[in-house]
């Protein structure tokens, strides 16, 4: 199989190849290859895929013209061809301003010679037949489940094929692959989800020339046998209320707490609405989950491998209406929104769901709601808020008929600057609070009016260019005498966040952050930076998630890591990630159990590391820096994380390996008030210089217990104060028994 290379049309050596988005146009170099295909796949959202067949498209001047409605992020570049490999690379778009003149930015897509890859599935020693295997790229970081396109199918119909089938023998057959890291992701007739160790797959040119094969012999890689485990069987029955089978419900499973340990499992039922999973291990909860379009969802998690779990599937509800004024006219824009009652004790209903009507008509639809209570709020600018309880049956479509709003009551302002007392123009004023219900912009003086319902709160958002978002809540009183508001805006400050991705010792491009407070959800862009919009003058928390890709499972670590910052107004305060650190592995003895994780920290900066699969954690610091280490694991029993601080590392500390001796005392008591259970308290114990050295929850029965806690002597407290002290030593085991919050003695 000879060697085939498009025309490359930017620099190869180029490691950040920019592409513009949507309104410029993306070219690719004339290729002649009736049978070659093109797939972008967004790896940070969920929108689909962009198919293209070379061959059904037309070529102007030489040129193929391809247009990618896709985000701006990271995305997956693959493409192939009949006798040709497989390629991806992972790119980036970016968002630009884009006038006629730009020109046209190229791809760099890549068709060259790959090697196939085979291998084997066993049960013991029995082959296993018609299992979907797969392609996943190692060290892949995105928010979407995703398998590599292994060709195009014959027909135009066909589309892309990402997985190929064990014969009778067991044995498989991967198309051409270009070199790279890769893993194999394999759906079992079991249902159980297999996931193989990391290969790295060669160039087949380099390879080639090692066995002295010429270039039309297809080469294979051969991957050996790969064994897969027998355990426990499972039978899900798919029924809706009254028994019915409900057939091409997914099922789903899971085991495991980590990324590490995590084994899915997955079916269809069939026209009978049953699925067979099997290939549990016996001693691991497990987490099931059921659904089918239309339905409302089945989750539920066992302690023990049940034998058989029937999962009661009810149907979807609907709601349909129409806003109107006292007059009949429609009231365009309005939103309605629908909250679970108080309550309501479904924990699959959405907390919200909304529908906002066309500016130019009044009816809306609201469907795939929980069947049960429900709280309508409807409002919409200048007029009064309507709300309205629903019960929602299975399967009910509810027409509410008319909503009638009436005018509301108007509130006059003014935003100024809180410094200067000076009017800002031009502040937008949001109704938050119900949503919806309020809208309008502050003028030449900084005035602006708004309307409220009299008898009830009002909550809004004010926001202007240069200033930090307000929030401003109205109370029924105000609202009631007519008084006017004054806000006040302070200047506004910026978080600019950094994040070196050192694995391949570059940005990191389209990653995640968090800030904290308001949940502002960032990406970074191709030179790995992010900027914030206006934040209030603070300290604010800055969270970088650790993301494992599993192929058909993310699982998502959010507080992998933190930086603390403070925002200054009318400042960029930069935090950085990844950068100027040193790595260190660190051993537990005893050693460390599945689910625990090894907490690092600084007074800026906190990093939680999982459990590797040698039972060891990785740590990085920065050079001369203190360290606080923790160890961190779930209490089922309290349903709440346990930490437990075992050392300090001094900033002089420069080894490369710790192997840390857990703490061999431990704490356990109760937690009561006139003699009954306090659950859910907060347990710590504190220093002699009042550092937090361990925290825990009280149970249901009121215990706590802490463990693996270094000997020294502690303050016990129980809720936000100091009950009791402690003097343990190594090897105690220290009972304080029946103990009172003081706060609610």
């Amino acid at each position: 199989m000879t060697s085939v290379s498009a025309q490359t049309p930017i620099r190869t050596d180029d490691p950040f190849p920019v592409f513009t988005m949507a309104e410029t146009e993306l070219l690719v170099p004339p290729l002649d290859l009736s049978t070659g295909w093109i797939e972008l796949t967004p790896l940070a959202s969920d929108q689909a895929a962009m198919v293209i067949r070379l061959g059904d498209r037309k070529a102007e001047d030489g040129e193929t013209i391809l247009k990618p409605g896709l985000p701006p992020g990271p995305a997956m570049l693959c493409s192939g061809a009949a006798l040709i490999a497989v390629t991806c690379d992972e790119i980036y778009f970016e968002r630009g301003l884009v006038e006629e003149s730009t020109p046209l930015i190229p791809i760099d897509v890549r068709f060259e010679d790959g090697l196939e890859v085979v291998g084997r599935y066993l049960l013991d020693t029995w082959p296993v037949a018609g299992a979907r295997v797969a392609v996943v790229p190692a060290d892949l970081e995105a928010t979407r489940p995703y398998t590599l396109p292994l060709g195009m199918g014959d027909k135009v119909s066909a589309g892309l094929q990402r997985e190929v089938i064990t014969g009778d023998d067991g044995r498989f057959t991967v198309p051409a692959l270009a070199g790279g890291d890769y893993f194999l992701e394999t759906v079992l007739p079991s249902g159980r989800v297999h996931r193989s160790q990391p290969f790295t797959l060669p160039q087949a040119a380099g390879l080639r020339f090692e066995l002295a094969v010429d270039e039309l012999s297809t080469i294979s890689w051969d991957l050996g046998d790969l064994d897969v485990l027998d355990g426990l069987a499972l039978q899900v029955q798919v029924r809706d209320p009254d028994g019915v089978p409900i057939p091409r419900a997914r099922v789903a499973a899971r085991q495991g707490i980590t990324e590490l340990d995590l084994v899915s499992f997955e079916g269809v039922s069939g026209a009978s609405g049953d699925v067979w999973l099997s290939g549990f291990n016996v001693d691991q909860e497990v987490h099931l989950s059921c659904r089918a379009p239309g339905y409302s969802a089945f989750e539920e998690d066992y302690e023990l491998v049940p034998v058989t779990v029937e999962c009661v599937l009810e149907p979807l509800a609907a709601v349909i209406g129409e806003v109107i004024d006292p007059g009949g006219a429609a009231v365009p824009g309005a939103t309605v929104t629908l909250e679970p009652s108080p309550d309501t004790e479904a924990v699959t209903a959405p907390r919200v769901q909304m529908a906002t009507p066309s500016t130019s008509g009044s009816r809306f639809l609201i469907s795939d709601l929980e069947p049960g209570d429900w709280q309508m709020t409807v409002a919409a600018p200048g007029y009064e808020v309507a709300e309205r309880p629903l019960t929602l049956a299975p399967g009910e479509r509810l027409d509410l008929g008319a909503i009638v709003l009436l005018a509301g009551t108007e509130i006059a302002g003014v935003v100024i600057d809180a410094e200067s007392q000076e009017p800002i123009p031009g502040a937008e004023i949001l109704g938050v609070e119900p949503l919806g219900s309020a809208w309008a912009r502050s003028d030449s003086d900084g005035a602006f009016k708004v309307t409220a319902s009299p008898g009830r709160a009002l909550g809004l958002e004010v926001s202007a260019e240069g200033y930090a978002t307000a929030a401003v809540s109205v109370p029924v009183e105000r609202i009631d005498a007519g008084d006017p508001l004054v806000v006040e805006l302070t200047e506004a400050g910026w978080l600019r966040v950094v994040i070196w991705d050192a694995t391949v010792d570059r940005p990191c491009q389209g990653c995640l952050v968090t800030i904290w407070p308001g949940a502002t959800r960032l990406r970074t862009d191709r030179w790995g930076e992010a900027l914030s919009g206006p934040l209030a003058a603070g300290w604010y928390n800055v969270y970088r998630p650790r993301v494992a890709h599993l192929g058909s499972a993310v699982v998502a670590q959010d507080d992998a890591e933190r930086r603390t910052a403070k925002v200054e107004p009318d400042e960029i305060t930069t935090v950085r990630f990844g950068d100027r650190t040193d790595s260190l592995r660190v051993v537990l003895q005893p050693p460390a159990e599945p689910g625990w994780r090894l907490s690092a920290r600084t007074p800026w900066h906190v990093e939680n590391a999982a459990r590797r699969e040698d039972g060891s954690f990785l740590i990085h610091r920065r050079p001369d820096e203190a360290l606080d280490l923790f160890v961190v694991f779930h209490d089922r029993e309290a349903n709440a994380d346990a930490e437990i601080w075992q050392t300090t590392l001094t900033a002089d500390f420069d080894a490369e390996e710790l192997v840390l001796t857990l703490g061999g005392a431990s704490v356990t008591g109760r937690a009561t008030l006139d003699g009954e259970p306090v659950a859910g308290e907060r347990v710590r114990l504190r220093s002699m210089g009042h550092e937090v050295r361990a925290t825990v929850h009280s149970r249901a029965d009121g215990s706590f217990h802490l463990p693996w806690v270094p000997p020294g002597v502690y303050f016990l407290a129980i809720g936000s104060s100091n009950v009791t002290a402690v003097s343990l030593r190594d090897g105690l085991a220290l009972d304080v028994g029946s103990l009172t919050p003081i706060a609610r003695r």
